[in-house]
């Protein structure tokens, strides 16, 4: 059975939104204030008073006064130029987050189960984690951006700790592929901007970023689990689908029989994007992808092929993006009718090494067990459903399969072995470039496929070129196959421009910052830390 994070959105209790909209008055206030402390900043190095707002940590129980003391001393600290005052100021919000674990909250307050004593006024203990969640939401920019403009920082703190490095990583990810996003829908659709300000806030449409959440929560506890000795073997990834996320009742049987519904397949697309894809949305383990080549289809597995390997082929004549689509679909059908499928994960290990692990994919279907008594038994056998009777639902099903996967070792095993290969090589070429002096820019999947499209259409061009003139005069109609050559000729030269682009375009990316780019938040700040080595090295991620 999946793992319940407790990941839904739900309406906040009145306690909730008071010590929210507190929350929200006491940002306002430490933003005015460090306005108005930075009006004195007369230092060369360029810095944002946006970042020191999210990096004080406040509480609204003091008075205006004692705040506005603390944020003049936290600037002055940090700008005097004295790096034991700076390292203070620092270690404040580094020391905030290396405490938090995202595994370890309970969110039941966000699905109406919250069952915790509450003091009258107060917040129950889940409402408290939630709390410690936004904090965690608000800092999570300033986090990445200090850390650039503070490489010796970083290197004292994390650089010479391959472990520490390893785990902060793994918090960023969790943050970035699920929380971030999770945490701004609920904010919305209950009436609260990024900032805790209520006021006329758009809601977001549906709630199907529960699904992201859960899995970057439960990728982030199989990731700690490792780091600290832990488990190694289960690596299960529990989450959960349901109408919710769109219907896609009934998708196995449509995809077997190959009558495929225009909107079937969307919602399958869509349904695929915001659970399996949102593994790999962002930071460093995105990096590696783009260094390898590679992009979700090649990562998560059916049945021991990559999902591009096993359904690539069967959609070969649709246009990339339509062919994207159908192997989207296929998986999520695979999922529904209980094949193995595992999904391989990119993070640092404790030794500093990016690392592929390959996790179980188990999805909890029990929220279609309605729907599917419904179409599929009479309202007869459905009086009986309970104890000798009850009904077997296909998530039934699934969970027993689950349980019973045996081979799930051998095949997991084979599969990591795979893709730790292509990382191998992607760091062998790192070396040779380094060597060589240069930092080629990764080239995408998108890229290598228009390559393979290229070299076919170059392929088909020759067969005609090697056509026997004389055969035209045989059949009779010279003219008409002149002018077919003619068209045949423009063909050629369109792709010998098109080839000159694309040749142009990886020249330029070969010669360019390997890891120049940084990764751009929900809230455009630009994410893209400096490492710099024991040995004088720099290391970039996202």
């Amino acid at each position: 059975m999946a793992a319940n994070n407790g990941f839904k959105i739900v309406q906040f209790s009145p306690e909730l939104i008071q010590a929210l909209t507190q929350m929200g008055e006491l940002r306002t206030r430490i933003n005015d204030y460090a306005v108005e402390e930075f009006k004195n900043y007369k230092g060369e190095e360029k810095l944002d008073h946006r970042d020191f707002v999210e990096m004080m940590n406040l509480s609204p129980e003091k008075s205006e006064e004692e705040q506005r003391e603390y944020v003049r001393n936290f600037v002055r600290d940090y700008t005097s130029g004295d790096p034991q005052l700076r390292k203070k100021c620092l270690d404040d919000i580094y020391d905030r987050d290396d405490s938090f674990n995202p595994a370890s909250l309970d969110l039941s307050c966000l699905k109406g189960t919250d069952t915790g004593p509450r003091e009258p006024g107060g917040l129950t203990g889940s409402e408290k984690d939630f709390m410690s969640l936004i904090g965690a939401f608000r800092r999570e920019q300033a986090l990445s951006v200090k850390l650039k403009e503070n490489p010796g920082y970083a290197q004292e703190r994390y650089g010479s700790d391959s472990r520490k490095r390893a785990e902060f990583e793994a918090r960023r990810t969790a943050m970035m592929n699920g929380l971030i996003s999770y945490t701004d829908n609920m904010l919305r659709n209950n009436g609260f901007n990024e900032r805790l300000h209520r006021g006329n806030v758009a809601p977001m449409a549906g709630d199907g970023e529960y699904v992201a959440a859960d899995l970057a929560v439960n990728l982030y506890r199989n990731s700690m689990d490792r780091l600290q000795g832990g488990r190694t073997g289960e690596n299960r990834l529990n989450f959960s689908l349901g109408p919710e996320n769109g219907n896609i009742y009934g998708l196995s049987r449509q995809l077997a029989a190959g009558n495929l519904t225009n909107q079937m397949k969307t919602n399958a697309a869509a349904a695929f994007d915001t659970s399996l894809a949102t593994l790999y949305r962002s930071g460093l383990p995105a990096t590696t992808m783009n260094e390898m080549g590679v992009d979700a289809l090649d990562l998560i597995h059916v049945d021991g092929l990559s999902a591009r390997e096993r359904y690539g082929n069967k959609y070969a004549n649709l246009s990339e993006w339509e062919q994207n689509k159908m192997i989207k679909a296929e998986v999520m059908g695979a999922i529904m009718d209980g094949q193995r499928v595992d999904a391989v994960t990119l993070g640092l290990g404790a030794g500093g090494r990016m690392q592929a692990v390959t996790h179980t994919l188990e999805a909890d279907l029990h929220a279609y067990d309605q729907m599917e008594k419904r179409s599929e038994h009479s309202g007869f056998r459905r009086l009986f459903d309970w104890g000798p009777g009850k009904i077997r639902t296909k998530a039934d099903n699934v969970d027993r399969k689950n349980r019973e996967d045996r081979q799930k070792e051998d095949r997991t095993g084979q599969i990591t072995n795979s893709i730790a290969s292509r990382l191998e090589a992607r760091e062998s070429k790192q070396c040779l470039m380094k060597d060589l002096g240069m930092s080629p820019k990764p080239v995408t999947p998108q890229i290598q496929r228009q390559e393979e499209k290229l070299r076919g259409i170059e392929g088909r061009i020759g067969d005609i070129e090697k056509q026997n003139f004389s055969s035209y005069e045989e059949i009779g109609n010279i003219s008409w196959e002149l002018e077919r050559r003619k068209v045949y000729e423009g063909a050629r030269e369109k792709f010998n421009k098109a080839k000159s682009k694309l040749d142009t375009t990886k020249a330029v990316m070969d010669n360019g910052n390997l890891l120049g780019g940084g990764y751009t938040g929900s809230h455009g700040s630009d994410y893209t830390g400096l490492w710099a080595g024991a040995e004088g090295k720099t290391w970039k991620f996202l």
